[in-house]
């Protein structure tokens, strides 16, 4: 069995990105996850550049970009220059798009168009014709080659763009879509059901599960980290996303304001988030199914190993606990060791 990965997302100001990507890198963290939001954060393409620079093995990923503000050509030319920076340690993540997109009131990208920018950015990083929007064009990069292509990871928060990228992409990042034995199962037999429509095998998906991680010994107050980054529960369509009768109104309430970009940077509007949504009645439902990778670095290495006995190999964390950066990519690299 391979070596699982752990990639963690590091929203960070750019004079600190190389700095804590060397840390990253010295704590056996395998990649770096740079989020595209403008509004919030330095350049995405930038933040990946500065860390490359900054080491010498570390992966590093865009975590994750969109199809609706970058053109395809635009992102296959910052993605090709990140891979000569980094040959064979960059990748490029995206999804339908979040903040990036209702922050400047623009709407997600639909499902088909997600899978057709894929397709046409894989094809322009292999040198080849894609075709977008009824347009058909071309890389005329010098020298360009097509062996140093970055690998392309779909965010899934829910079963149709998840069956559909299974068809389409390097690999899948799996977002908010549970972690309960059935939880993981479903993910799984989805997977195989896209991949198998498209005549594909399963095994060439590098698949990446998203989490939160939080050091700490209040396990109240960790388990309360779980319930902020559940708004991908009610995107798109939350029909098919294992909601219990009676929920999705207490959801849609409890992230009644979370796209809001006011709201979204406030630290007190997080720390708000289990408080309302225990008095709504979700609070326990959101843990149970959360991954809960919380605690000390051993509670939280043998929840991984809980996990992996499910099919959970690869791990795309953010660090949500109380202490500084450096201090969780120190306790994270202790989880990574024992590993």
């Amino acid at each position: 069995m391979a070596q699982p990965k752990v990639g963690v997302h590091l929203p960070l100001k750019l004079s600190e990105a190389p700095e804590m990507a060397r840390a990253a890198e010295r704590a056996g963290v395998n990649a770096v996850n740079m989020p595209d939001s403008p509004l919030l954060y330095p350049d995405v393409y930038i933040s990946c550049a500065a860390s490359l620079m900054a080491t010498s093995k570390l992966g590093v990923h865009t975590g994750v970009t969109n199809p609706v503000t970058r053109h395809p050509s635009v992102a296959a030319g910052s993605a090709r220059s990140l891979a000569e920076l980094g040959p064979n340690r960059t990748a490029i993540g995206i999804a339908t798009g979040d903040s990036s997109c209702w922050g400047v009131g623009l709407k997600g990208a639909r499902i088909a168009e997600l899978c057709e920018y894929v397709v046409a950015l894989r094809a322009l990083l292999r040198g080849e014709e894609a075709t977008w929007r009824g347009a058909a064009f071309r890389g005329h990069w010098p020298d360009h080659d097509p062996s140093l292509a970055p690998p392309v990871y779909v965010a899934c928060s829910g079963p149709k763009v998840l069956k559909a990228s299974a068809q389409v992409a390097d690999g899948l990042i799996i977002a908010e879509m549970g972690y309960t034995p059935e939880n993981i199962a479903n993910v799984l037999s989805l997977i195989e059901q896209g991949c198998a429509e498209a005549d594909r095998d399963p095994e060439e998906l590098e698949i990446w599960w998203a989490g939160q991680v939080a050091f700490g010994d209040d396990l109240e107050a960790l388990n309360e980290n779980a319930i902020g980054a559940t708004h991908w529960l009610i995107a798109g369509n939350p029909e098919e996303k294992g909601i219990p009768d009676g929920f999705l109104p207490k959801l849609e309430q409890l992230h009644s304001d979370t796209h809001d970009l006011g709201a979204f940077t406030n630290p007190a509007h997080w720390e708000q988030q289990g408080k309302r949504a225990k008095e709504l009645g979700v609070y326990d439902w959101l843990v149970e199914r959360s991954s809960r990778l919380f605690g000390s670095p051993e509670d939280v290495r043998k929840r991984m190993d809980e996990l992996r006995n499910y099919g959970v190999e690869n791990w795309s964390v953010a660090l949500v606990g109380a202490g500084g950066m450096a201090e969780e990519l120190e306790q994270l690299g202790s989880v990574i060791e024992r590993r």
